[in-house]
């Protein structure tokens, strides 16, 4: 049965603290602090992240951490939590801010197929509690990126992804658009990662698209991508190497068949890189490419473009004044199910990080 997109009550917990509402910009209500609880249900719910709205018109149920915002006008340590403002309103008190209404609101995903990634997330997940908050960080490129309003439907797949995680485990999602392992060395992003990275938080490690222009897959690319699993290992974290995401490479003779796009002729097997420097160092590996492979060979070739950044200006999207065929991004949809598949790949790691998952 399809799900009704009904905002019903909307309560959202805060740990401690007064919530001021002239400090909230339309449809925002700060937290307490960062990390606090929030308890949701309803849509067009999300937190503001780094660097951009994260994850927004998704129906989300449940507990998440807050987390920081820095967007126009916003002190930068301030966390938040949203309400659609077009059919809630929020009052306050010293512990919690409360919306509701009974009006409908259009999502611009299928509710059917969030509502099955997170149910599929929640009926498998560790009976495990989790005692020690950690932090996941993500370290990558465009595929995995967080992405602003202004930029949406296109999404990482490490944008949604803190709607699988328990409120012990925050995600950070430090991945750069354009990002290739020797240049990602070199960012405010990676720099961000070494500061805030401590002992018992993990690191998930997702490169190859952009080493693909010049860094050769068992030099260049396996040297620089050991650095950063030397790295997390240095102060007591846990990498976790991730084989680059599929593009949408169908062929064009109809026969369903996908190519691997990350075996080039210049630079070689990317993912045997990864697969192989996770053999070398004894890191867990999730091989992304052969799971996003078989999953949109599954969708098929004229059903995966709703996941990825197909946009048709028609849809009224103010950065997508013209038709957008883009087959390596994702929009929303696609982000949420190569996440789902990356939580795949944790359970069948049996990696004890699956603890953390809801």
């Amino acid at each position: 049965m399809k799900l009704r997109l009904v905002l019903g009550a909307l309560a959202l917990v805060l740990s401690s603290g007064a919530f001021a509402a002239a400090d909230a910009p339309s449809g925002w209500t700060k937290c307490a602090q960062p990390g606090a609880t929030c308890t949701m249900t309803g849509t067009h719910e999300t937190t503001m992240g780094k660097s951009g709205v994260f994850s927004p018109n998704v129906v989300r149920t449940g507990s998440f951490v807050c987390s920081l915002a820095n967007f126009p006008g916003a002190p930068s340590n301030a966390s938040w939590c949203s309400y659609n403002p077009a059919t809630a309103t929020a009052s306050s008190s010293s512990s919690s801010v409360a919306a509701s209404s009974s009006s409908s609101s259009k999502s611009s995903v299928s509710s059917s197929s969030v509502a099955s990634s997170v149910s599929s997330s929640k009926s498998s997940s560790s009976s495990s509690v989790s005692t020690a908050a950690i932090q996941v960080f993500i370290a990558g490129d465009s595929t995995a990126s967080l992405y602003g309003s202004d930029r949406y439907p296109r999404m990482g797949w490490g944008q949604p992804f803190q709607q699988y995680f328990k409120s012990t485990a925050t995600i950070v999602d430090d991945a750069k658009s354009g990002a290739s392992t020797t240049s990602f060395l070199t960012t405010s992003n990676y720099a961000d990662i070494k500061a805030k990275m401590k002992s018992g938080d993990y690191i998930l490690i997702q490169f190859g698209h952009n080493d693909e222009d010049g860094n050769p897959a068992a030099t260049t690319f396996y040297n620089t991508l050991k650095t950063y699993v030397d790295y997390a290992k240095s102060v007591g974290a846990h990498p976790i190497l991730i084989t680059p995401v599929t593009r949408r490479t169908f062929a064009t003779d109809g026969s369903g068949n996908m190519k691997n796009s990350h075996i080039t002729t210049k630079g070689g097997d990317y993912p045997q890189a990864v697969r192989n420097l996770g053999s070398a160092t004894g890191t867990p590996v999730i091989d992304l490419t052969a799971r996003s492979m078989t999953f949109f060979k599954g969708v098929g070739d004229a059903g995966s473009k709703a996941y990825f950044l197909y946009v048709l200006a028609s849809e009224g999207f103010p950065g997508y004044t013209s038709d957008t065929t883009d087959n390596t991004h994702f929009r929303e949809k696609g982000a949420i199910a190569v996440g789902q598949l990356v939580v795949d790949g944790l359970r069948d790691l049996n990696s004890p990080l699956v603890q953390y998952l809801k």
